[in-house]
């Protein structure tokens, strides 16, 4: 059996690494992706966010804060509410989705609203594509003091990742390519004509 030369088990190792970055990174992309919604209308306008799994259609956090009152929508928006020809026969988290970024049911009315009732709001993203049909996501929490109803429109955009996970990122790999070049550099000359 011959000996292993140095170059063929750097390889393997470097080889190894690539496979376990591209496997972390393939993972990493079947994620739960983080979307903010946009809105406007009336003032103040709503904050909110949701994390969205495309591979198994889910939410697994759906969060509006408006007035300082926070609608957790997460389980009304894996299971929203559906009429006229817009229902299906088991809504899900994807009929949801298909909805905030307006390809399902919204072609005549896309908004959101706030509406007080005796002791309570309640937040709604609704989309109609006639009166009679339309979806809607929506959620009543309870609250001691009413404000005035609200409402207008609203978009979602992917989150971009913050400039400090990018520079996490390419300082890692250019860290592990100054560490790289500089072992190549320090290995020393062989002299002996029979070894590499």
């Amino acid at each position: 059996m011959a000996p292993h030369s140095g170059g063929n088990i750097k390889l393997s190792v470097y080889l190894a690494i690539v496979t376990s970055l591209a496997g972390a990174a393939a993972s990493a992309t079947a994620a739960p992706v983080l979307y903010n919604i946009t809105f406007t209308g009336a003032s103040p306008t709503p904050t909110g966010s949701f994390l969205y799994d495309a591979a198994s259609p889910h939410f697994s956090s759906f969060i509006v804060n408006w007035h300082g009152i926070v609608f957790d929508m997460t389980a009304t928006a894996n299971s929203p509410a559906l009429y006229g020809a817009c229902d299906t026969s088991a809504p899900d988290a994807a009929d949801s989705f298909a909805f905030l970024n307006g390809s399902r049911c919204g072609t005549l009315e896309f908004e959101w609203g706030v509406f007080r009732g005796p002791a309570e709001e309640e937040l709604i993203f609704r989309g109609a594509s006639a009166a009679s049909d339309f979806m809607a996501i929506d959620i009543i929490v309870p609250v001691s003091n009413t404000f005035p109803d609200a409402g207008g429109s609203f978009s979602i955009s992917q989150a971009t990742p913050e400039p400090s996970t990018l520079a996490l990122l390419f300082g890692g790999g250019a860290l592990l390519a100054w560490r790289r070049n500089r072992r190549s550099r320090n290995q020393p000359v062989s002299t002996d004509p029979k070894r590499p």
